[in-house]
């Protein structure tokens, strides 16, 4: 079926945007999984990994880590993925692939979705009961600095994810 869909097109490619464009995109690139699972699974540390990515058809994006130890990553990533794309005679649409730096505010879309850093969701909810409270709309991000809602009013911002630490045991009373 598929070399029967393939021949039906002939040397013009398959459209994009077609039926079968995300099988042949999988199916073709999936030298440049292996390689990215390679390369994931050599700078892989005991806590955390250096690299992930996720890639949907001929879609994709690789996160490398912040971590100072992983800076020379992200342009051994990017030659390895073009030398690999050119093994295959894939070119890299420069127009629509770009490098961002979350820590720097920052952000990506993919697949629809648009893609950010964040640490300010209960910072957020407090700006929003701020001005309903007093009856406004928004989020009063002129009204009430950022200072103002850290220093003034206690908000919490030193919040950090640890993995594989065991929760202390609370003894009873």
């Amino acid at each position: 079926m598929l070399r029967v869909t393939l021949k039906a097109y002939g040397k013009r490619g398959v459209p994009q945007g077609g039926v079968i464009s995300p099988l042949l995109s999988n199916v073709y690139l999936n030298e440049v999984d292996k390689m990215l699972e390679r390369t994931k699974e050599v700078t892989r540390h005991p806590r955390w990994t250096g690299l992930e990515y996720c890639r949907f058809a001929d879609d994709l994006v690789v996160l490398v880590s912040a971590h100072p130890q992983q800076y020379w990553l992200r342009g051994a990533v990017d030659k390895r993925l073009r030398e690999e794309f050119a093994k295959l005679g894939v070119e890299v649409n420069e127009a629509k692939s770009r490098t961002v730096d979350l820590d720097k505010g920052e952000s990506f879309g993919f697949l629809g979705f648009e893609f950010r850093r964040t640490q300010a969701w209960v910072e957020r909810k407090i700006r929003r009961h701020l001005a309903r409270a007093r009856q406004r709309g928004g989020f009063g991000w002129k009204r009430w600095s950022r200072q103002w809602l850290y220093d003034a009013l206690g908000l919490f911002a030193a919040y950090r994810v640890r993995y594989g630490v065991p929760l202390a045991k609370v003894a009873p009373v």
